[in-house]
C-alpha cells in the first residue's frame, strides 16, 4: 500500500484506509450525517457503504464515533472483527 498524509480539507473516499500511527489521531467529518469519527493513535480503518449506511471495518486500534444532540438515528455500521468501538449520542 502506499500512505500519503491527510491534511485538513482532504477528502475522503469509500475503499480509503485511514491509519494512524503513535502519538498521532485523526477526527473525520461525515458530509452525510451530522456524525464524527475521532480515530486514535495506532488504529485503521476502511470506509465502505453497505446497505444505506456507512460501513467501518476495523482492522486495528480504536475509533470514538460522535453525534451531534438531536441529529436522529446513528447511520453507521460497524464490522469490528472483535476490536472495541464506542458509539456516543443520541
Amino acid at each position: 500500500l502506499l500512505w500519503s498524509p491527510l491534511r485538513k480539507g482532504d477528502t475522503v473516499f469509500l475503499g480509503d484506509r485511514i491509519k494512524t500511527s503513535g502519538l498521532s489521531s485523526t477526527t473525520i467529518q461525515l458530509i452525510e450525517s451530522p456524525s464524527k469519527l475521532e480515530i486514535e493513535e495506532n488504529s485503521m480503518i476502511v470506509m465502505s457503504k453497505g446497505a444505506k449506511k456507512l460501513e467501518l471495518n476495523m482492522l486495528e486500534g480504536r475509533v470514538l464515533v460522535q453525534q451531534e444532540e438531536g441529529a436522529g438515528d446513528n447511520q453507521i455500521e460497524v464490522t469490528s472483527g472483535g476490536k472495541k468501538l464506542d458509539v456516543n449520542g443520541a
